[in-house]
């Protein structure tokens, strides 16, 4: 088991638990590491730091080889990180939504409002949640007596714990498989994410997009956390 902390000299250190034993994974003199998650098999974790230009990259960085690899281009900020729980995509922010207005007064383009979610699907064999599932039978919803509850853990039919799932990240092609999430714009950041959809805050609470349906609905309003 390992912990894993920013400190004030720009590293990402992971601390062994029970003996206390610190590994420095990753250093950026130029400014702090910012949304630093784990994968949900312990084996990656995400972040953001700034390119040469001051724009803010989505990273994921593998623990056992050092890998790093850059998710989105320096063209645009992308923030808040977050692996779904499955381990199949990443969901993020990035201020790359191009909708300008045009002013009466100064005779130009304005860019406003350009935040927008994402998500990087992490395998060269990921499949858009977006897509019809051509030939397959739809699985059944879960019995309204047996509610899915965001962030427990996952049981097998016979009750015992699911394994884990294992993260692959294909560098080759990464940035060519993100997808826009029709969401609507503005600052929103994800919360938790699996194979259905994903909770996210922004205009005021807590929203719940759903893959299937493709749209999002309120289910809280105010903030909220959620500890894994």
């Amino acid at each position: 088991h390992c912990l894993l902390y920013t400190d004030r000299e720009n590293r990402i250190v992971t601390v062994s638990v029970p003996d206390g034993a610190k590994t420095v994974v990753a250093t950026c003199p130029e400014a702090e590491f910012r949304g630093v998650n784990w994968s949900p098999d312990s084996q990656w974790i995400t972040y953001t730091r700034p390119a040469s230009n001051e724009m803010s990259v989505v990273y994921v960085r593998n623990l056992s080889s050092g890998e790093e690899i850059a998710v989105t281009q320096k063209w645009y900020d992308a923030t808040s990180p977050l692996f779904s729980a499955d381990g199949r995509y990443l969901l993020f922010n990035a201020t790359q939504d191009l909708n300008p207005t045009y002013s009466q007064v100064e005779w130009n383009y304005a860019y406003t409002n350009m935040g927008a979610l994402y998500m990087a699907l992490l395998s060269r064999d990921g499949v858009s949640p977006f897509l019809p599932a051509d030939g397959e039978t739809p699985k059944p919803e879960p019995a309204a007596s047996e509610p899915k509850t965001a962030g427990k853990d996952r049981k097998t039919e016979s009750g015992k714990k699911a394994d884990k799932p294992v993260v692959k990240v294909d560098a080759d092609g990464l940035q060519e498989r993100i997808i826009k999430i029709p969401a609507g714009t503005g600052w929103l950041r994800p919360v938790f994410g699996d194979e259905k959809g994903f909770w996210f805050a922004g205009r005021g609470g807590i929203q719940y997009f759903d893959f299937a349906k493709k749209e999002a609905t309120q289910v809280v309003d105010g903030g909220m956390s959620v500890s894994g």
